[in-house]
Formats: structure tokens, C-alpha cells, sequence
């Protein structure tokens, strides 16, 4: 959940920004910005878990849009009773922003031309471009840009959520419909699934509806190790809209790549009327006995969820059942924050009596 007292605040003048009487250089699908030139503030509030929290740069940068920026050395007061000043920070070579957890901030930043530009902010929770927000990269795990409206000119940026230093690039998109590589939900092949769900994150970069939104599964030719598909998974999607797709996927009977673990891919090709766009999966192939990362659909919404199983050991009765299959116990294990599903189960050894499942909560967060 993001908080307003999370909000960490930095005013921003881009290092190659122009005036605004310059004329503005064409958009190209290289314009690329990096913000470099900061002003930040330590933290005004207590920091504290509560869903309503009061952040004295949250109500001067946002709440009231006409606001003028801040300056260096202007001071700003909040709950924990000191008053702190705005001061400038300059980012360092690779564009990272030194600031504190908690700390606060905004920026005006010259854009070229109205349309899309793919935010990617690293070391924060949310980006607001113009009093709208979207999401940014807390973790810094390198998910790549999300589509932002921007403006011909001047538009003001406020990051928020601050985890420490920060960095903010702007780039042009290279298509209106993309396929996000980095946020993808993949399951290994168990050696004998007849099916199995993995997802993948549709963007429009566009400030357009898109659709239909038709995913395909290539596999017409015999060596294709999973059977072709293609289904609407959307009517349209919104302007600026992000969409975790399911996708089923079914291994082609008798195929090799299946008999024993390795690896295997799948291509995807994703239409939205005349645009079209492809992505490459990797899957681990893995022995019925073997730790495992598999994928569910949510009966809540639809989504594909993942778990990690660790089969029990070898031993049990039943020789025709994969490694321990016939025990009947099963032991559930629930992470911390930033521990993946296959590292939670692996910290366990094997049991001759039970299964030991680690379910993901959603996305990294850890059960509280």
C-alpha cells in the first residue's frame, strides 16, 4: 500500500532540459531522459504503517496543482516537529539520486511533444506526473518504463515512496502495444503435464484504447514443442493500461523435449488490430520428484499465481507413484518479503511424510 507519509518528494530541472520560449526538438523513439539535478528534503513525518498518513509535501505539491515549486533552502514542516529545508542533490553518473527513507518531493521536466513516455523509476513506490500516478520499481529490479501522459513543454513530477536513492529515466516507446519481457509469470514443465498457465504484461503505450487483444501460442509445426493456440484474452485496453495476460499452454504429446529435464521455449505473438508484438519464454523442464515452481488460476480474478512443491522423499510404498506421492500430509510454508517461492521451499529437507508447498503472496511482498 502506498502511504502519503511514505511520500519522499524531489524537485527536478533535467540536466539537457530547454526553456520554455526554446523551440522543442522533434520526439523520436530515441528521446531518452535521465533527471539529474534534484531538490530533496529529509522526512517531516513519523514514520508509521497507517493507511492515511500526513505529509506536509504531499499537501504542497499535490493537492494543490497551482502551487509554485519549491526553492533551496524554503522550509517545510511536518508532524515530527522539525522543520527541514529544501536542498539541491545532483545525481551521479549512472542518474541514482542520493535521498532519505521517508525524506520528501517534485519536478518540472521539458518534454518535446504530447503523447507516451515509458517512466522508469527505480527506488520508489509511485511516480505522479502532472497529478496522475503510476507505478515505479520500490525494489529496484529492473522492470523497465510504464507508460506516463506527458505534455508538450513543462510537466510536473512527484516521486513518492522513497526507499533511499532513487533515479527516474524517461524514454519514448518503440510501439504503442509492448510486451514487458521483465514481468513475466513462468512455471517449470514437470516432466508429464499435460497443462500448464504462465502470464505475460500487455502495455499500451499509447493514449488510445487498444484491442481486440488476441495472444497466440506459435506452435504449427511438429517440432514446436507446444500445441499452437490463439485466443481474445481482451476487448480493448485502455490508454496507458497495463494487462498481466493468462496463458495457457499445452506440451505436445511424445515431444523430446519433454522426457527428460533441460529446457524449452515458447513464442507468443500479441495483436491489437494491426500492431503485433512477439516474446520468447524459457521454461526448466524437471523430473516428477524434482522442486518445482508451478502456476495456478486464481479463482478470484483469473490470475496466474505461482507456488513452489517440494515432493517428499524417496521411500514410500507405492512404486509406481513419483517420489513419496503417497504421503498425504502436507506442510505449508509462507515467506518474507523479498524471498522467492522455490528459495522458501528449498530451505527444507525432504519428508517421507509430507509435501512441502510455499505459495508466492502477491507479487514479492512477504505475508504479514
Amino acid at each position: 500500500m502506498v502511504t502519503i507519509g511514505a511520500l519522499v518528494l524531489a524537485v527536478a530541472h533535467a540536466q539537457t532540459s530547454a526553456s520554455a520560449s526554446a523551440p522543442a526538438p522533434p520526439q523520436s523513439a530515441a528521446t531518452t531522459l535521465v533527471v539529474r539535478d534534484w531538490l530533496v528534503v529529509a522526512p517531516t513525518e513519523r514514520r508509521a504503517r497507517r493507511p492515511f498518513n500526513p505529509s506536509a509535501a504531499f499537501a504542497s505539491l499535490l493537492l494543490d496543482a497551482a502551487a509554485p515549486l519549491p526553492k533551496e533552502g524554503d522550509p517545510l514542516a511536518g508532524e515530527n516537529g522539525r522543520t527541514q529545508s529544501w536542498r539541491k542533490v545532483a545525481a551521479d553518473a549512472n542518474g541514482t539520486v542520493a535521498a532519505e527513507m521517508n525524506g520528501a518531493a517534485c519536478a518540472e521536466v521539458e518534454w518535446p511533444a504530447d503523447g507516451v513516455a515509458l517512466a522508469d523509476l527505480d527506488g520508489a513506490t509511485t511516480l505522479w506526473v502532472d497529478g496522475t500516478p503510476q507505478v515505479g520499481d520500490p525494489y529496484g529490479d529492473g522492470m523497465g518504463g510504464v507508460p506516463v501522459a506527458m505534455k508538450r513543454g513543462r510537466n510536473r513530477i512527484v516521486v513518492s515512496g522513497l526507499r533511499g536513492g532513487f533515479k527516474l529515466a524517461l524514454a519514448t516507446p518503440e510501439s504503442e502495444l509492448l510486451v514487458d519481457p521483465f514481468d513475466t509469470t513462468r512455471p517449470d514443465v514437470v516432466v508429464g503435464d499435460a497443462e500448464l498457465f504462465a502470464a505475460i504484461l500487455v502495455v499500451n503505450a499509447s493514449n488510445r484504447a487498444l484491442g481486440p487483444i488476441e495472444l497466440e501460442v506459435i506452435g504449427a509445426t511438429a517440432d514446436a514443442p507446444f500445441e499452437a493456440s490463439r485466443e481474445t484474452v481482451a476487448k480493448n485496453l485502455g490508454p496507458r493500461g497495463l494487462l498481466k495476460v493468462a496463458v495457457a499452454l499445452r506440451p505436445r504429446a511424445g515431444h523430446p523435449a519433454f522426457a527428460k529435464p533441460g529446457t524449452v521455449e515458447a513464442t507468443l505473438r500479441v495483436t491489437a488490430g494491426a500492431l503485433v508484438r512477439t516474446a520468447t519464454l524459457h521454461f526448466d523442464v524437471k523430473a516428477v520428484d524434482a522442486l518445482a515452481r508451478h502456476t495456478r488460476l486464481s479463482t478470484v480474478d483469473g490470475s496466474v499465481q505461482e507456488f513452489a512443491l517440494l515432493p517428499p522423499a524417496v521411500g514410500n510404498a507405492d512404486a509406481n507413484a513419483p517420489a513419496g506421492a503417497t504421503a498425504d500430509a502436507l506442510v505449508l510454508t509462507l515467506h518474507g518479503a523479498g524471498v522467492d517461492c522455490v528459495g522458501q521451499a528449498a530451505a527444507y529437507s525432504r519428508k517421507k511424510e509430507f509435501w512441502i508447498c510455499a505459495p508466492t503472496n502477491r507479487r514479492r511482498f512477504g505475508f504479514d
